[in-house]
């Protein structure tokens, strides 16, 4: 049996061919056009700036200032603290004494409350408490709950007799606190012409206790401000003006006593600040100064009072921030024409010319792509703050 085959010309060989290279040709352009995409990522320089800003700060209980554009409500007032305490001087000196120094006691204060005791004062035993043993050389002030050593003379060197070691009363006090405020010699009271080795303030035990007594001025003035605070505002800035404190001490450097007392009161000018509306307006003039910043912290910020008026309730204050800004990207860094067609040298040689690029990075999709696309709606273009 004959089988006849049926033989095409070579012309419908050559149109199918044709056909088929076509068919891949709108394939591959239709998945060109579909899917090949390029993202462009412009990282631009950080740079770290000083920006100042003066704010008026409008007290929060004030009607008579208006509020303008760069103002905040917060309180503009005064505040008044004062402290007081004793110190215990750490000089020592060797004294030579007059012929009617006898020794050194202790003074006790087992009491609540400080006790001054002026020089002259007078020690005696319980048990003669008119016989007066020997008197206190200096005035001195006995902290509660604590001593102090103190040199004492006698009032008739010709007629003194050493007195042994023991507990003195002082019989000027009320006899309910002989047992509370007390003198101690750990040593015999005698009357000789060597020297005593006595305590005496140095200008370190004052130079000390001035900033005792300013640490706890500041702790003072901040607890009677934060009084008058309620919810948020204790956690706001409290801006202090630079009043000088006044201190008054009892004594100088050289003065040959065991202890002394000082005191230091400050009338202040006290501006409290809601910050994060601070920061609000340093973000605001930033961008208006063609910057654009990163989040600003409450570490980034410091403040000075420039001027202060308590009547009206008004200060004007100078914010400093060091803010992490970012230049503001520029039209032509988003022209996306002169991006058509270009590989990934010529898209960074392009950005080269600009100041603020630190770096451009592209991203093609499919990542086989070497240009991109020329259809700028398949170009995507990104400004990367890191």
């Amino acid at each position: 049996m004959t089988t006849n085959s049926l033989i095409l010309p070579p012309s419908y060989r050559n149109f199918a061919l044709i056909f088929l290279v076509s068919a891949l040709i709108v394939l591959t352009s239709v998945f060109y056009l579909v899917w090949a995409r390029v993202t462009i990522i412009i990282t631009p320089v950080q740079q770290t700036r000083d920006f100042q800003l003066r704010l008026t700060v409008v007290d929060n209980a004030s009607s008579t200032v208006a509020i303008g554009q760069d103002s905040i409500v917060g309180i503009v007032r005064q505040y008044s603290a004062k402290v007081e305490q004793s110190f215990s001087a750490t000089g020592q000196q060797a004294t030579a004494i007059s012929s009617n120094i006898v020794g050194e006691v202790t003074i006790f204060n087992k009491n609540s409350q400080n006790q001054v005791l002026v020089a002259t004062t007078r020690l005696a035993t319980a048990a003669d408490p008119k016989t007066v043993l020997a008197r206190l050389k200096n005035t001195v002030t006995v902290p509660a709950g604590g001593s102090i050593k103190v040199p004492v003379y006698t009032d008739s060197p010709e007629q003194f007799k050493s007195v042994a070691s023991g507990q003195l009363i002082i019989p000027g006090l009320l006899q309910s606190l002989w047992t509370k405020i007390y003198a101690q010699n750990d040593q015999a009271l005698i009357l000789n012409n060597n020297p005593v080795t006595v305590a005496t303030v140095t200008s370190d035990d004052l130079a000390a206790a001035k900033k005792q007594l300013t640490e706890k001025l500041y702790d003072q003035l901040n607890q009677n401000v934060n009084k008058l605070l309620i919810g948020d505002q204790q956690s706001w800035p409290k801006l202090i003006g630079q009043q000088q404190p006044q201190f008054i001490f009892d004594v100088e450097a050289g003065s040959a006593v065991a202890a002394f007392s000082g005191s230091v009161d400050l009338t202040a000018d006290v501006v409290v600040i809601p910050e994060q509306q601070v920061i609000e307006l340093v973000e605001k003039n930033l961008n208006i100064d063609n910057t654009a910043a990163l989040t600003i912290s409450h570490d980034d910020l410091s403040y000075n009072i420039e001027q202060f008026d308590a009547t009206s309730g008004r200060a004007v204050i100078l914010a400093t921030a060091q803010a992490v800004t970012l230049p503001q990207a520029k039209t032509e860094w988003s022209d996306k024409n002169e991006l058509l067609g270009k590989t990934t040298e010529e898209i960074q040689a392009y950005y080269s010319q600009f100041v603020g690029i630190k770096s451009v990075e592209v991203k093609f999709s499919p990542n086989w792509l070497k240009k991109t696309p020329r259809l700028a709606s398949k170009i995507d273009i990104q400004v990367n703050a890191e």
